[in-house]
């Protein structure tokens, strides 16, 4: 027996068991992400949410901007002035200097364009924040879309597998039974033509997985590892209210776009005011506080006295050169914009929320047809391999019937993953999606 080394220490339990951990975590599979952590992430990194946050910034900002000239104004100016007399002028020093510092404080009492401009300031914060809003409504959908995308190009490569692995199968089987004399060639050659359409159909649904991973990325910032996948049982049950008009009702009422647009063509009416401000007077009043002081000495005994002045300053606009005229009828061409575009963007919601509740009642009808269709094609294609066994039924009739059940197992993966956007859609059309709506999703994935 060998004897132990004195540099040697025997393996401890503790060591041993920490090697066990760490070859347990190693053959652990990678944890999937789900559709909120996916939505944490992009809410944080989503470079359109961040551009229209940023935005709303700049227009609330733009308040204060335009109140400014409407509150007091505080400034101070130092005036130096050099005096060149005629020698003429005795007992006087031919050149003298002064220095005077004044402190004037301003406020302006009336100016219907500066008040006007306000008003139009805050009309367009408030279709700014309505515009973010939008934004924040918008967030979950596209990541949901992309989400889903993801999931959906999952199984369309999965069956694209799938269907390559079984038409591979028939070549296998068609050329043994033409080895052993019990078929003919067409067979082999038929079923290794559709094999390789199969195997060209697995590139393409492995290429659009890439591309739907990668605009995943584009919004989350991060890489997109494995994803839940939507359970085959995921209910397809329709949101309430049970009718279109109710869900365009409260489009109009909610959809935070037409808010946007009502505060952009509040803003113009504003902006319509201003321009025709130009036409009234203004008034302001100040008070301005000065030292004057004169060198060589001033004989008129004011050097060096602090000099008050207050006074009101009415001003009223004349001629501008036609400025005036001309700015209250672009402002007005602008306010028609406005008004159009709001037609526009009510018209769109009407029609988009009408068209997404369709969606909806169709989903719904379409994942049961296709589900039927699913165990109708499984149970033809056993009973086209049963016919092709006796004789029955040939090799075509059984590359056809595993092409037929492929399309429609693909058909009710797209109804599935559809269905669940299509509600995720008109709830953003009407105002109401949020975060709650993708934790309820988010149940539905495994």
């Amino acid at each position: 027996m060998k004897a132990r080394s004195k540099h040697q220490r025997p393996h401890s339990p503790r060591a041993g068991v920490i090697l066990t951990s760490l070859a347990m975590l190693v053959a652990m599979p990678a944890q999937s992400t789900d559709l909120l952590e996916t939505y944490a992430l992009a809410r944080s990194a989503d470079p359109t949410l961040q551009q229209a946050a940023s935005e709303q910034t700049a227009a609330q900002e733009g308040i204060g901007v335009a109140l400014g000239p409407l509150l007091p104004q505080l400034a101070a100016r130092v005036q130096l002035k050099r005096v060149q007399r005629d020698m003429a002028d005795l007992g006087k020093p031919g050149r003298s200097s002064s220095r005077e510092p004044v402190l004037t404080l301003s406020q302006t009492l009336l100016d219907g364009r500066q008040y006007a401009t306000l008003r139009s300031s805050r009309a367009q914060a408030a279709s700014q924040e309505s515009a973010y809003q939008a934004e924040v409504q918008a967030l979950p959908v596209r990541v949901a879309s992309a989400y889903f995308n993801v999931l959906l190009a999952t199984e369309m490569l999965g069956y694209a597998q799938a269907n390559e692995d079984a038409f591979g199968e028939q070549v296998r089987n068609a050329d043994g039974r033409y080895r052993s004399g019990l078929s003919a060639q067409v067979e082999v050659v038929q079923a290794r033509a559709y094999h390789t359409s199969a195997k060209s159909n697995t590139i393409n649904a492995r290429t659009t997985l890439d591309a739907a991973r990668e605009s995943l990325s584009r919004i989350t910032g991060a890489p997109t590892g494995e994803l839940k996948m939507l359970r085959d049982e995921a209910p397809a049950v329709p949101p309430q209210p049970a009718s279109a008009e109710a869900w365009v009702a409260m489009a109009l009422q909610h959809n935070p776009v037409l808010r946007s647009l009502r505060d952009k063509l509040e803003a113009a009416e504003h902006d319509i005011g201003g321009a025709r401000a130009g036409h009234l007077p203004t008034l302001s009043a100040s008070v301005s506080l000065g030292r004057p002081s004169t060198w060589p000495d001033d004989t008129s005994g004011n050097d060096g006295r602090r000099a008050t002045a207050v006074g009101l300053a009415l001003n009223f606009p004349l001629f501008a050169g036609g400025a005036v005229q001309a700015e209250v009828k672009r402002k007005t061409a602008l306010r028609e914009a406005a008004r159009q575009s709001l037609e526009f963007g009510r018209r769109q919601v009407v029609a988009d929320v009408r068209n997404a509740y369709s969606s909806v009642q169709a989903g719904v009808q379409q994942i049961a047809e296709a589900r039927q269709a699913v165990e109708a094609a499984s149970g033809a294609l056993a009973s086209t391999r049963v016919g092709k066994q006796s004789g029955t039924q040939s090799m075509t009739d059984v590359l056809l019937a595993i092409q037929l059940l492929t399309g429609q197992k693909i058909a009710y993966a797209q109804a599935r993953h559809k269905l669940v956007l299509d509600i995720l859609q008109l709830k953003q059309d009407a105002g109401q999606v949020g975060e709650a709506d993708l934790a309820e999703i988010n149940t539905q994935l495994r």
